[in-house]
């Protein structure tokens, strides 16, 4: 029968299908949904407040935004979010639904169905942390620096308010790695990144422009400004060394440093 072939084909393709009475609020579901993302039994979640406490904080009011618009316009019901498991941890679901409507033209029935996309998820985020962030130490790339600039840039211009930019050198790096190996040197381009941004305000962006050059986004800060925050950078080398796993090195920088917008147009320019 239907329920049969729906039931076969749900265990084929690895979804699970819900039908949600919006009235009695009590959902009934077709599929493995230990498999889905770890509810050992589908009497754990038989309401839609009880499903609701599994969805992600930060992704649930994502979700009933869309079934609110869902509700009212009866646009197709698509989004994606994140469930706990029963381990504590949170897997990817991608949730497409159609509501049934009583003559009132109120909504009484949600069906559904519910797709496990964590792996896709995970290999988005892999590719998005490539496409924006540079890989040794975390920071922004140079391509989302760039980004940064032409944001401050434009703000700049609009509010007609003053901003900075640092081009952070360390000094005699081909010194440290020859000296001490490319993996010392890798640490040393870390510790550096990570003492920037511990020195740095938090509406500084900080990014690596390449090798051993990193790039700091100063908004809000006049000519005075840009010069305290090089000293203070300046200052934070020549008290203490950083960190690596043969031991402390101590690093010096050479900064250079311009203000934004006046002649700068571009990120390019600057």
């Amino acid at each position: 029968d239907e329920s049969k072939i729906m039931k076969s084909a749900l265990a084929c393709s690895g979804d699970v299908a819900y039908s949600w009475d919006l009235v009695r609020d009590n959902i009934s579901w077709i599929g493995n949904t230990a498999d889905m993302f770890g509810i050992s039994t589908p009497d754990a979640v038989l309401s839609g407040d009880a499903y609701h406490e599994r969805i992600n904080p930060d992704d649930l009011k994502a979700r009933l935004k869309y079934l609110s618009k869902h509700f009212t316009t009866r646009e197709p019901f698509d989004c994606e979010y994140r469930v706990r498991t029963e381990k504590g941890g949170f897997c990817w679901i991608h949730e497409r639904a159609a509501a049934e409507f009583s003559e009132s033209g109120q909504p009484v029935r949600l069906n559904g169905v519910l797709r496990l996309i964590t792996g896709r998820k995970q290999h988005e985020i892999l590719l998005e942390q490539r496409a924006n962030y540079d890989e040794l130490t975390g920071l922004y790339n140079k391509s989302r620096l760039r980004e940064s600039v032409d944001h401050a840039l434009a703000y700049a211009e609009r509010y007609s308010v003053a901003g900075g930019f640092l081009a952070v050198g360390i000094d005699k790096m081909a010194m440290i790695n020859d000296a001490y190996g490319r993996q010392t040197a890798d640490s040393v381009i870390v510790g550096v990144g990570r003492r920037l941004e511990e020195c740095m305000r938090a509406t500084d962006v900080i990014g690596r422009l390449g090798g051993d050059t990193f790039g700091v986004v100063l908004g809000n800060a006049d000519e005075l400004g840009i010069a305290a925050a090089a000293e203070k950078i300046l200052n934070v080398f020549r008290q203490e060394a950083v960190q690596t796993a043969v031991g402390p090195i101590h690093v010096t920088v050479t900064i250079g440093g311009t203000a934004f917008p006046g002649l700068i147009q571009t990120a390019h320019d600057l």
